[in-house]
């Protein structure tokens, strides 16, 4: 949220305007997005599924005593929660 905070401040000193000049999208949601000036659109984690499937993958490693034959990679799709920054509203 600092960083974020610093990139607004620097894109207001050079009256660079959100979502007029420029969109602004966030990777992560944070506490207070919503609250900005221009609210920040972001991507939210499925932190719930993230980690039952984590918990899933090492149980799956701890009956098998660890001899899995297979690395995982697990895609798990992100909520976009669409706000002012982006200038679509």
């Amino acid at each position: 949220m600092l960083n974020l905070y610093i990139q607004l401040c620097l894109l207001f000193k050079k009256e660079i305007r959100i979502p007029q000049d420029i969109a602004l999208v966030s990777m992560e949601e944070g506490i207070g997005f919503d609250l900005l000036h221009s609210p920040v659109t972001s991507l939210k984690k499925p932190l719930s599924g993230m980690a039952l499937k984590a918990a899933n993958m090492i149980w799956t490693e701890v009956k098998n005593a660890g001899k899995g034959k297979y690395k995982r990679q697990v895609n798990i799709t992100p909520e976009l929660i669409v706000r002012k920054s982006c200038g679509t509203l």
